[in-house]
């Protein structure tokens, strides 16, 4: 796609560069931006990490791809250094600004202003007045301003926000792109009215062939989108008949269109002449057509300001301190358990010689008791973490002894259930079917687990999931209160849960189960919040918009609270500690209501007959 960029460009603006050219100005999204998104901390579309820009600068530079972009290329034909974003210019202590031109691209943004505002991108209005602001206060001058060449290209993520299921259009298809081409002729007027004479227009690619059309329920997947090429297309139109307008408008200015579409199908139709031997997928990314997850990201908590309210550093825990896991261990008296793949990875490079006799934690954030529950993000479903388990048995560096006299925690549902109310996931089952193929998993789970010598068994419930922050992110949740759908889901599940727990010993004589009842005990802390010292029991502590809910803690533009342990909620998924604290303590020492038939203190001390 970039490729196609620098091609169709070079071949279009061949009479421009017949002009003495030394300095480009620069407007767009992300196919143009060179890292103006890095400078601002309220930005989360980013490319500031690797693998961006690996294969040419070799470091992250805040350009979205591995490499240079279409106006770097143009650089090196014309013979001039790469323009720098203008927010590095601003942010700096340059005195005088560059005279080869500045890069004022924002990716993520588009001709409408409204497109991603919710993201801090700059669209297309703002660019240009951070151009003006310059020109009034004499840093570029009126010669420059002549004889420099102005390059645009913008559009593709107001198209492809339009079919966005979280955005309901308010326009026609029609009308939407006729209010993109009025910003736009706006945004030529203000440039040649400021003395631009040599400007290039660039079309949009087949944007309904990006990867990430993954992302769209009703986007199909062996195929472009035809409904958003059509929108393209038509936006292209009125592109070109733009730039046809503008010496008769502006005599003393040129314009060229640069058919970026009608390139790119070339390649896509002949896809070895040009080199490619993939002109479907994502070389960098996830899931299907390596759309469903950007280049560089996965499920991690390996950042700030996660843990920072007790270990003060990253320990890859979703909270700002410890988990339940990590509390009972405290109260029973041994260290915290290590990750599996941790204590893997120093067995084999031989820093210790066998795995902790503590216990090990295999659990997999993002994961479900379903495999098919975010695999396109890499995590580990319990289905694999009892293969590790068992593999670490079979190899003998966990004896049956410390089988039988050890206590399994599990916890796992609430990304499942979360997933099945996802606009990009259709179920394919009825909630109550997609509940029951959860049990019959977890029933597999426990039966594992018990056939291998699992003697204290606690299932944990799962807590409200229709109240956390992060439902923002599905179209049909409320806002004002829980998602009752889910929470309906959620205790059907939770029964199922429970009964099971009641099945384990009658199954396993020698065994015993309990049940953690954490749904009942989150709803007490939301009832009684201030006997519980909660001030904020709806919003995440860190996070960004609308119950903080709509952006991951850490990530660039996320705000943090002041007191984090007053809140019920750390992030938009996962409780603080002080959260996980009080229901460690009800699942410790509690009473029948919060966790039966006995608490986890009762279980860990009582005395299991020998079988």
């Amino acid at each position: 796609m970039f490729v196609a960029y620098f091609l169709v460009i070079s071949s279009n603006i061949s009479c421009v560069l017949g002009f003495n050219v030394h300095s480009i100005f620069i407007f767009g999204d992300s196919i143009l931006d060179a890292g103006n998104n890095q400078f601002k901390n309220n930005r989360s579309v980013q490319a500031n990490f690797t693998p961006y820009g690996s294969n040419f600068f070799h470091h992250p530079t805040g350009r979205f791809t591995n490499g240079r972009t279409v106006t770097d290329f143009i650089c090196e034909f014309i013979g001039i250094p790469m323009q720098k974003p203008v927010l590095e210019l601003v942010n700096g202590n340059w005195k005088n600004y560059p005279s080869n031109g500045i890069n004022f691209a924002s990716g993520g943004s588009g001709v409408l202003q409204t497109t991603n505002q919710d993201l801090g991108v700059t669209p297309i209005q703002e660019q240009l007045q951070q151009f003006k602001t310059l020109v009034q206060q004499n840093k570029i001058n009126k010669k420059q301003i002549q004889e420099s060449l102005y390059i645009c290209t913008s559009g593709s993520n107001d198209i492809f926000t339009y079919f966005n299921p979280f955005n309901v259009p308010k326009f026609t298809l029609n009308a939407y792109v006729q209010a993109m081409l009025t910003q736009m002729t706006k945004f030529v007027d203000q440039i040649c009215k400021l003395g631009a004479r040599r400007i290039a227009l660039i079309s949009l690619g087949p944007v309904g062939c990006i990867p990430a059309r993954a992302l769209l329920p009703s986007a199909p997947i062996d195929k472009c989108y035809g409904k958003m090429n059509k929108m393209v297309k038509n936006y292209n139109v009125g592109l070109e008949n733009l730039v046809k307008r503008i010496p008769i408008k502006y005599p003393s200015s040129f314009a060229v269109y640069g058919a970026v579409y009608k390139t790119v199908q070339n390649f896509r139709a002949n896809p070895r002449s040009y080199g490619f031997s993939d002109v479907t997928n994502a070389c960098c990314g996830n899931g299907t057509l390596g759309g469903a997850l950007q280049c560089g990201k996965e499920a991690q908590a390996d950042f700030p300001p996660y843990g920072s309210n007790f270990f003060h550093h990253l320990t890859g825990r979703f909270t700002n301190g410890r988990t339940v896991a990590d509390f009972i261990s405290q109260f029973i008296g041994i260290p915290l358990q290590r990750p599996f793949l941790e204590a893997q990875l120093e067995l084999i490079n031989g820093s210790t010689k066998e795995y902790p006799s503590n216990g090990i934690n295999f659990a997999s954030a993002g994961s479900g008791v379903l495999s098919t529950t975010n695999q396109d993000l890499g995590v580990t479903p319990i289905q694999d973490q009892i293969q590790q388990f068992k593999t670490l048995v079979q190899q003998n560096h966990i004896t049956k002894k410390q089988i039988q006299q050890s206590l399994f925690f599990f916890e796992s549902g609430s990304n499942d259930i979360f997933s099945y109310f996802y606009p990009f996931d259709a179920p394919t089952l009825t909630p109550d079917a997609y509940v029951q193929a959860m049990l019959a998993q977890v029933t597999n789970f426990v039966d594992q687990i018990c056939k291998l010598g699992a003697r204290r068994i606690a299932l944990f419930s799962l807590g409200p999931v229709g109240c956390v922050p992060a439902r923002t992110l599905l179209p049909g949740a409320p806002i004002d209160k829980c998602y009752g759908k889910m929470n309906k889901m959620v205790k059907n599940y939770n029964m199922g849960l429970e009964s099971l727990v009641k099945i384990i010993p009658t199954k396993y004589p020698g065994s015993f189960a309990v049940y953690g009842d954490v749904y009942k005990i989150v709803q007490i802390f939301k009832a009684n919040p201030k006997r519980y010292g909660f001030s904020d029991v709806t919003n995440a502590c860190c996070g960004d918009g609308t119950l903080g809910g709509l952006l991951q803690c850490g990530k660039e533009g996320y705000k943090i609270c002041a007191k984090p342990n007053e809140y019920l909620f750390w992030d938009y998924f996962h409780p603080s500690e002080h959260t996980y604290n009080l229901i460690s303590k009800a699942l410790w020492n509690g009473i029948h209501t919060r966790i039966r038939p006995i608490n986890l203190k009762t279980l860990a001390n009582m005395t299991l007959t020998q079988h």
